[in-house]
């Protein structure tokens, strides 16, 4: 958002504010414009940036993880709290209004689709809770909450908080993702880093993502299985129900974030970067 202080006027109010953007981006475009590379994925969101302000991506630094912190929980899954059925969890911010600057931005999540999906799957009989986080700058989660209700599944439905203003910390995190069977990311067309470091957990992992895109980026393929509409939202929630499919899609997501998004792998590729960049 910050080359573009129009474009992103409506995320703030009105005054100074509007100058110091003014500002800031200025300074951001006269340096973009002169950078040895634009380094970003593909997707919508970074392709328009970078063609609004006439330069191109020139390549794509995959975001790396912490494999050993985002890691499979070593103890035995009866050590959970008890609960028998399907545990879900959905860590991203509620934003499902289509608001034109939240799609160019990359912010439109469709998060609605997991709960319409997954009120529909529990509707039909299957045992299963959503665990959503009840946070500030999640512009959605009212009206989020009154679709919970209006679908009658808000007793198989948990908002938890982090402790502290600064959010939960990555081991307490990682705790969540593994004490969960399934991680939702979102559905706007591409992946966020809950959707690492689920798949780093060994979790199955749901979302949307430009299959064109992702061809490009991961020619060997990738483990996060695609949901456009609730009905297959439901579908596939219902699908890995089955503790063998569960298992063996999550042992392929783990694999898959250590081949690519390790941050040891990702530091290498840096450094090739850099040196094709003439910079090191």
């Amino acid at each position: 958002c910050g080359p573009f202080p129009i474009r992103s006027r409506s995320a703030r109010t009105r005054g100074l504010g509007d100058l110091s953007a003014s500002v800031i981006a200025g300074r951001l475009r006269s340096g973009i414009r002169v950078a040895s590379g634009i380094w970003g994925a593909p997707f919508m969101p970074f392709t328009l940036a970078a063609d609004r302000l006439g330069c191109a991506l020139s390549a794509d630094l995959p975001q790396p993880v912490d494999t050993t912190v985002f890691a499979p929980r070593t103890e035995p899954e009866e050590t959970t709290d008890g609960f028998e059925g399907l545990t879900i969890f959905h860590p991203s911010r509620m934003q499902f209004t289509p608001d034109p600057f939240l799609i160019e931005t990359g912010q439109f999540k469709r998060n609605d689709l997991l709960i319409r999906g997954f009120s529909d799957a529990v509707t039909q009989g299957l045992d299963a809770r959503l665990i959503l986080i009840d946070r500030a700058g999640s512009p959605d989660q009212d009206l989020a909450k009154r679709l919970i209700d209006e679908f009658g599944v808000y007793d198989v439905v948990e908002w938890i908080s982090a402790e502290t203003s600064a959010g939960f910390s990555w081991r307490e995190l990682a705790s969540l993702y593994q004490s969960s069977d399934i991680v939702v990311d979102e559905f706007g067309g591409w992946f966020g880093l809950s959707a690492l470091e689920g798949a780093s957990c060994g979790r199955p992992v749901l979302n949307q993502v430009a299959e064109e895109v992702m061809a490009s980026m991961y020619p060997d393929g990738y483990p996060f299985l695609q949901a456009k509409t609730a009905e297959e939202v439901c579908d596939l929630i219902t699908m890995l129900a089955d503790p063998g499919r569960r298992a063996a899609i999550g042992q392929a997501s783990r694999e898959w974030v250590l081949k690519h998004h390790d941050r040891g792998v990702v530091a290498s590729k840096c450094e090739l970067m850099l040196a094709a960049c003439g910079l090191v």
